[in-house]
């Protein structure tokens, strides 16, 4: 099976863990605990925010909390997670996007937190907004903590709006208006390479999929039973692969030629060689710095729907925190305590300040509004409305599957096929949906024998 023979050549990549003690001289006598996450630059401010947490955690409880950061991405962390374990040496708590819940399950390398809580912490688990609790739930149950949540926006530069003639204060919000504002933009005299750019990732084309209340693949998206088939024929599809394929024949969309390039595309845009520009609002913090670092005026605004109509909400991002098997008990108490103090009302909303992950917790939004954060920084309500004003169901609910690192990259492919090498929509689809399946009916086999 493909996600084992992944496994098996991650022990050959080259997969950087840069280890930082935190804790008091104190604490060096108690328990302790490691924790690996991705914020791993060091100009990236996320970094120094966890740290700060961390500490915090350890002056509190004296429970040491050794950190590994890396660049690598998810699936990468989730591979050596599984390595590691399987030899008796798995970090405590790892940070793991939503791809991997179904995955994570089935190795049986994690704990439940369901199971290991305690009634005060699994009572505060009805304060995680619905939307983003149906994404993190497996089987019934939430087996990690929502942490940095996410959801996509579009971002764009107001000074090129006001010099194509368009109003910065009413940027278009669908497809159709994407194409007519850009079809305004590119007969400017801007000198763009293209009017609109954003990573080629089946995220956005998920979300966009859960505007429109459609399904990815059967079974409810995998939240009532396990996923069997991949739902990619759908109209709701077609519709979303066709208005981008015409967004790259007109020449409106340009892509670095990479996929998932989530940074790559996000320079382009920053050095305004495109008037918008969609990305996670986890970057909403940087995409603010390096604006006004390069003295332009920065919009952003709601993730764009597919048409008016497509107002089922949005699908969240990002990823959470989970705990490992293979420790002592008084090791996986301090690693339940540790999630949780990570992901507390008070944490998540000075996590949401400092980065624009927007908060996952209602008492974290009461304690913003009671501060009138927003009032001061009215972009980082906007990630939080699209949340609020979103519908929970197996659409916006996101997917739950096995192979689902496998089956975005097969979706991501399919989009390549058709704006790159000219393939129809129809005939990508389908052969993307029979490789899909294929993955999908392997990875049960595996794990349902």
């Amino acid at each position: 099976m493909k996600r084992v023979v992944l496994i098996l050549i991650a022990l050959m990549l080259v997969f950087s863990l840069a280890p930082s003690a935190i804790g008091s001289s104190e604490a060096q006598d108690g328990v302790e605990i490691t924790f690996v996450h991705i914020f791993g630059d060091e100009n990236d401010i996320r970094n120094e925010i966890v740290r700060d947490i961390v500490a915090d955690f350890t002056a509190e409880t004296g429970i040491q909390v050794n950190i590994q950061t890396t660049i690598a991405d998810y699936d990468e962390v989730l591979d050596r997670t599984i390595l590691d374990a399987e030899q008796g040496d798995a970090a405590h708590v790892v940070q793991l996007d939503e791809t991997a819940n179904r995955f994570a399950v089935d190795s049986g390398q994690f704990v439940n937190i369901s199971s290991i809580a305690t009634e005060e912490q699994l009572a505060s688990l009805d304060d995680i907004l619905p939307p983003v609790r149906e994404v993190f739930t497996v089987d019934g149950d939430m087996w990690s903590l929502p942490w940095n949540t996410s959801n996509a926006v579009m971002y764009y530069n107001r000074d090129m709006f006001v010099e194509a003639g368009l109003d910065p204060d009413d940027p278009p919000q669908t497809f159709d208006e994407i194409l007519e504002a850009c079809e305004v933009i590119m007969a400017s005299d801007l000198e763009l390479a293209g009017c609109m750019n954003w990573p080629l990732t089946a995220w956005f084309v998920e979300s966009w999929m859960a505007n429109q209340g459609a399904l990815v693949v059967n079974n409810q998206n995998g939240h009532d039973g396990r996923a069997t088939e991949a739902l990619f024929l759908s109209d709701e599809m077609k519709l979303i692969f066709n208005w981008w394929k015409e967004m790259a024949d007109r020449g409106y969309y340009v892509y670095t030629g990479k996929t998932v390039d989530y940074n790559g595309e996000a320079g382009a845009f920053i050095t305004q060689r495109f008037a918008m520009h969609l990305n996670s609002t986890a970057g909403l913090t940087n995409f603010q710095y390096y604006a006004e670092l390069l003295n332009w005026d920065l919009g952003v605004t709601n993730f764009p729907l597919p048409n008016a109509e497509a107002t089922n909400g949005v699908i969240s991002g990002g990823a959470s925190l989970w705990i490992t098997e293979g420790h002592s008990e008084e090791e996986l108490e301090a690693a339940r305590e540790f999630v949780f103090y990570m992901t507390s009302a008070e944490n998540i909303a000075q996590w949401h300040k400092a980065s624009g992950y927007f908060p996952n917790r209602q008492e974290s939004i009461d304690m913003l509004e009671a501060e009138g954060f927003w009032e001061e920084n009215p972009a980082f309500r906007i990630a939080l409305d699209q949340m609020l004003q979103t519908t929970p169901t197996p659409a916006t609910g996101g997917v739950i599957l096995g192979p689902y690192p496998q089956v975005r990259e097969i979706l991501e492919t399919a989009v390549q096929s058709v704006i790159d090498q000219g393939e129809s929509v129809d005939d990508a689809l389908a052969a993307a949906k029979q490789l899909a399946d294929r993955e999908i009916e392997d990875y049960n086999l595996f794990y349902l024998d």
